[in-house]
């Protein structure tokens, strides 16, 4: 055997040896999640409550990232990490992911499939009403909708009285399309996040003028949207903003924003971890 052919089977038996320590150290990490399972009195059959903490996995990630160095590339590293959470949390209990995609079409259920595991099945709506009355129903449940445009303007629904929320957006890492999903529990602060609000008016309004109100840290995704609302059928129009800061933090944006356009009616819908530009 010549002396590279000699080199390269020492580095391959180094790479098994390290293999079979990542296997190890990942079959530790499922005794652990069992535990943590046990812990929360959750059990690995049928539809549970809360079981997917949106803020939980970006600090995970933000946390690996932050400490990450060498060749391998950001992008895998999420990846893998990805694929290990979605395996803990099926493990804690059922996963009941579905998706309205949209004028996005395949693009919302590949997202879903990269985030929560190439093996979760996700359930299609094609009406948002109908995606929303099924994670009201469905505990612990969430749903992934194409992010807010012109042309995608479901996130009306949430200025009436709904049980769910917005929790998430998706991907947490690498920038690039993705998803908002919704859920009927509190997405929780990570350490850098996004909160989503409505403004209500009564009178027409337009993007200019929304994003010359905007203070700092308040971004208008969407202006000028015409709604119906109450019996009368009176006209009102939204705005949706995107402000930094989680759900607790937001409130003297908020009122400087509401004061800045007079407005009377703001209404928090919700938010996420702050995505991750690798």
């Amino acid at each position: 055997m010549s002396a590279n052919a000699t080199a390269l089977a020492a580095l391959r038996r180094e790479i098994d040896t390290i293999d079979e320590r990542l296997h190890d150290l990942l079959m530790e990490r499922a005794e652990v999640v069992s535990r943590v399972a046990l812990a929360k009195g959750t059990a690995p059959s049928g539809p549970q409550p809360q079981i997917v903490y949106p803020a939980r996995e970006a600090q995970v990630v933000r946390r690996l990232l932050a400490r990450h160095h060498g060749r391998l590339p950001k992008t895998t590293v999420v990846r893998i990490w990805r694929e290990i959470i979605a395996a803990s949390v099926r493990m804690q209990g059922a996963l009941a992911i579905a998706a309205y995609p949209g004028s996005a079409g395949a693009v919302i259920r590949d997202v879903a499939r990269d985030h929560f595991g190439a093996t979760t099945a996700v359930t299609l709506f094609d009406q948002a009403e109908a995606a929303f009355r099924w994670v009201a129903s469905t505990p612990g449940a969430l749903c992934l909708m194409p992010l807010p445009s012109e042309s995608e303007s479901w996130w009306q629904v949430l200025v009436a009285s709904q049980p769910v929320k917005v929790v998430a957006r998706l991907p947490i890492a690498g920038g690039g399309g993705g998803a908002i999903a919704i859920g009927a529990f509190e997405q929780g602060a990570s350490g850098d996040d996004v909160t989503l609000a409505i403004t209500v008016h009564d009178r027409p309004i337009d993007a200019a003028t929304v994003k010359r109100a905007a203070t700092d840290g308040i971004a208008a995704s969407l202006a000028a949207v015409t709604a119906t609302d109450g019996p009368n059928n009176k006209r009102t129009y939204l705005a949706l903003l995107e402000i930094a800061g989680a759900e607790t933090e937001i409130a003297p944006k908020l009122t400087a924003f509401r004061g800045a356009l007079r407005i009377e009616r703001a209404i928090a819908v919700g938010g996420y971890a702050a995505p991750i530009t690798i």
